[in-house]
Protein backbone atom coordinates (compact mmCIF):
# COMPACT_ATOMS: atom_id res chain seq x y z
CA UNK A 1 0.00 0.00 0.00
CA UNK A 2 2.80 2.20 0.82
CA UNK A 3 4.31 1.87 -2.46
CA UNK A 4 1.26 2.60 -4.09
CA UNK A 5 0.91 6.41 -2.43
CA UNK A 6 4.38 6.44 -3.45
CA UNK A 7 4.19 5.76 -6.64
CA UNK A 8 0.61 8.26 -6.93
CA UNK A 9 2.52 10.94 -5.26
CA UNK A 10 5.40 10.48 -7.42
CA UNK A 11 2.77 10.88 -10.74
CA UNK A 12 1.06 13.68 -8.88
CA UNK A 13 4.27 15.93 -9.05
CA UNK A 14 4.95 14.60 -12.56
CA UNK A 15 1.63 15.90 -13.71
CA UNK A 16 1.76 19.18 -11.66
CA UNK A 17 5.72 19.79 -13.68
CA UNK A 18 3.77 18.85 -16.52
CA UNK A 19 1.05 21.94 -16.04
CA UNK A 20 3.35 23.86 -15.10
CA UNK A 21 5.72 23.62 -18.06
CA UNK A 22 2.53 23.32 -20.23
CA UNK A 23 1.13 26.80 -19.27
CA UNK A 24 4.75 28.31 -19.46
CA UNK A 25 4.79 27.58 -23.05
CA UNK A 26 1.14 28.91 -23.42
CA UNK A 27 1.83 31.86 -22.23
CA UNK A 28 5.00 32.24 -24.46
CA UNK A 29 2.26 32.12 -27.04
CA UNK A 30 0.51 34.84 -25.65
CA UNK A 31 2.18 37.71 -27.55
CA UNK A 32 1.81 35.92 -30.91
CA UNK A 33 -1.54 35.30 -30.34
CA UNK A 34 -2.43 38.63 -29.74
CA UNK A 35 -0.31 39.72 -33.36
CA UNK A 36 -2.40 36.68 -34.86
CA UNK A 37 -6.02 38.25 -33.34
CA UNK A 38 -5.24 41.71 -34.14
CA UNK A 39 -3.67 40.52 -37.90
CA UNK A 40 -7.43 38.14 -38.47
CA UNK A 41 -9.55 41.58 -37.02
CA UNK A 42 -7.75 43.45 -39.51
CA UNK A 43 -8.17 41.58 -42.25
CA UNK A 44 -11.88 41.38 -41.22
CA UNK A 45 -12.59 44.92 -41.28
CA UNK A 46 -10.63 45.44 -44.68
CA UNK A 47 -12.60 42.81 -46.17
CA UNK A 48 -16.07 44.34 -44.71
CA UNK A 49 -15.45 47.96 -45.78
CA UNK A 50 -14.43 46.12 -49.59
CA UNK A 51 -17.45 44.65 -49.88
CA UNK A 52 -19.08 47.87 -48.59
CA UNK A 53 -17.17 49.02 -51.62
CA UNK A 54 -18.37 46.86 -54.09
CA UNK A 55 -22.01 47.55 -52.93
CA UNK A 56 -22.12 51.10 -53.17
CA UNK A 57 -20.16 51.31 -56.70
CA UNK A 58 -22.88 48.66 -57.82
CA UNK A 59 -25.75 50.62 -56.80
CA UNK A 60 -24.00 53.63 -58.21
CA UNK A 61 -24.06 52.08 -61.72
CA UNK A 62 -27.31 50.79 -61.07
CA UNK A 63 -28.26 54.54 -60.69
CA UNK A 64 -26.77 55.38 -63.26
CA UNK A 65 -28.27 53.05 -66.54
CA UNK A 66 -31.55 54.26 -64.82
CA UNK A 67 -30.98 57.79 -64.88
CA UNK A 68 -29.45 57.20 -68.71
CA UNK A 69 -33.11 55.52 -69.47
CA UNK A 70 -35.28 57.78 -67.73
CA UNK A 71 -33.11 60.76 -69.52
CA UNK A 72 -33.58 58.95 -72.89
CA UNK A 73 -37.60 58.47 -72.23
CA UNK A 74 -37.69 62.33 -71.25
CA UNK A 75 -35.82 63.37 -74.63
CA UNK A 76 -38.19 60.97 -76.78
CA UNK A 77 -41.69 62.43 -75.02
CA UNK A 78 -39.76 65.67 -75.61
CA UNK A 79 -39.71 64.36 -79.29
CA UNK A 80 -42.76 63.37 -79.68
CA UNK A 81 -44.24 66.85 -78.35
CA UNK A 82 -42.23 69.07 -80.27
CA UNK A 83 -43.21 66.91 -83.65
CA UNK A 84 -46.85 67.15 -82.72
CA UNK A 85 -46.72 70.84 -82.21
CA UNK A 86 -44.81 71.19 -85.28
CA UNK A 87 -47.55 69.12 -86.89
CA UNK A 88 -50.43 71.63 -85.12
CA UNK A 89 -48.40 74.49 -86.57
CA UNK A 90 -48.26 73.66 -89.89
CA UNK A 91 -52.08 72.37 -89.91
CA UNK A 92 -52.87 76.36 -88.44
Amino acid sequence: MRDTLHTWSLHKRARRRWWRCFWQEALDNVPLLFYILALKTLVLCLGFAGVKIYQAKKEEAKLKIQRAEQRRIAEQVQELLDNELLDNKKDN
